[in-house]
């Protein structure tokens, strides 16, 4: 899809991302509590929470979200309405995943948001009354970037047979493994050990997603804005909140 932008800039091509940390209200939705209740027979949602812990349970990045959810309790909605899937604090927060989405595309997507439950259970999250607008905002995107790295790992990470069973695709896979490549194959040219190869790959895979949400390539789920924009908007609304009309 295209993002209309300012005269003059050129069309640049955008992905919708699972949605951010903080839930705008333009995006509230209702959170149906799963799991409970005294039926025998499974839920819809309990078959396919099933179906994405087989599909995490394949790779080290998919059990450590999985790890997140039963460390913190964190509850997960599978009937999100949307639009978008986000994790919704304080901590311990819920996991809100849009339904329209099957069990591999929840999958990858909850392990996005599982790291940002992990980080606001941690105290890691940025704190929006604290920190400067720019301090802020950097560091929320940095927190997207963890997230959205450790989703595609969650695919990554699995044995080349299971990879080969999954048609879904993580939220910028294709960029984050061409700057891994290049960068491991320039690594391994320049005669470097194995640690060092694999840390410059992981690095330069980081910062290829990193780029992509200053660069208009990812924008938010739930509002279509670009993620500056977004965490300024919300720091805005708390640190300098418009005047009430008198």
């Amino acid at each position: 899809m295209q993002r209309r932008l300012a005269a003059g800039q050129p069309a640049l091509r955008v992905q919708r991302h699972p949605g951010p940390t903080i839930l705008n209200p333009a995006g509230k939705g209702r959170f149906s509590k799963l799991f409970g209740g005294k039926k025998s027979r499974r839920t819809d949602a309990q078959k396919k929470m099933s179906q994405i812990r087989a599909i995490l349970g394949k790779s080290a990045a998919g059990k450590a979200a999985l790890q997140v959810l039963d460390t913190y309790k964190v509850p997960v909605d599978l009937e999100h309405p949307g639009p978008g899937s986000v994790y919704q604090g304080p901590a311990p927060g819920k996991i809100l995943i849009e339904k329209t989405e099957d069990a591999e595309d929840a999958a990858f997507t909850l392990a996005h948001e599982a790291n940002h439950a992990r980080a606001s259970n941690e105290g890691k999250t940025a704190d929006v009354s604290a920190l400067k607008r720019a301090d802020y905002v950097k560091t929320m995107i940095n927190e997207e970037t963890d997230s959205t790295v450790f989703s595609i790992q969650a695919k990554l990470g699995m044995s080349s047979k299971e990879q080969k069973k999954v048609t879904a695709t993580p939220v910028m896979e294709a960029r984050y493994k061409t700057a891994y490549d290049n960068a491991y194959k320039a690594a391994r040219d320049a005669k470097k050990k194995d640690k060092e190869v694999r840390a410059d790959a992981e690095k330069a895979g980081w910062k290829s997603i990193n780029d992509a949400f200053y660069d208009g390539s990812l924008v938010t789920s739930n509002t279509h804005e670009t993620y500056a924009a977004y965490y300024g908007s919300y720091w805005d609304s708390v640190n300098n909140p418009p005047t009430a009309a008198i």
